[in-house]
């Protein structure tokens, strides 16, 4: 089985307006913790070991 993933990024500031309010979301990710492809994969297998 071959696998294939494409990189996600995401934007470190996000600037996002709800009525008459600004809000600026930053977002931060530990270099150091596990990627997104596995806790994505751990929240599935979690998701079907409840089933």
């Amino acid at each position: 089985m071959t696998k294939y993933f494409d990189a996600i990024y995401f934007k470190k500031e996000k600037k996002v307006k709800i009525g008459n309010i600004n809000y600026i979301v930053n977002s931060y990710f530990d270099e150091n913790s596990e990627t997104l492809i596995d806790k994505i994969k751990n929240l599935l297998v979690l998701e079907i070991k409840k089933t």
